[in-house]
């Protein structure tokens, strides 16, 4: 049972990738951290974060992109 416990022991990381407009284009759950200048951690799997825009330390309410560019 020793495997059991290591797998529950395992820590997600939550983030979402912003474009040059700091707009989430997706959110993704890893199983490491990650450093990099387009990722913003956060808490959890909200998809409806997709769209909205980053000021650097919030998600602006009411600013969601309905139709957000890909790269």
């Amino acid at each position: 049972m020793e495997i059991f416990k290591r797998f529950k022991s395992k820590q997600d990381h939550h983030y979402a990738r912003i474009d040059h407009n700091n707009r989430c284009l997706s959110v993704w759950s890893l199983s490491y951290k990650v450093d990099r200048p387009d990722v913003v951690e956060i808490s959890s799997m909200n998809m409806f974060l997709i769209g909205r825009k980053w000021n650097g330390s919030n998600w602006l309410a009411g600013e969601k992109d309905d139709k957000p560019v890909y790269d």
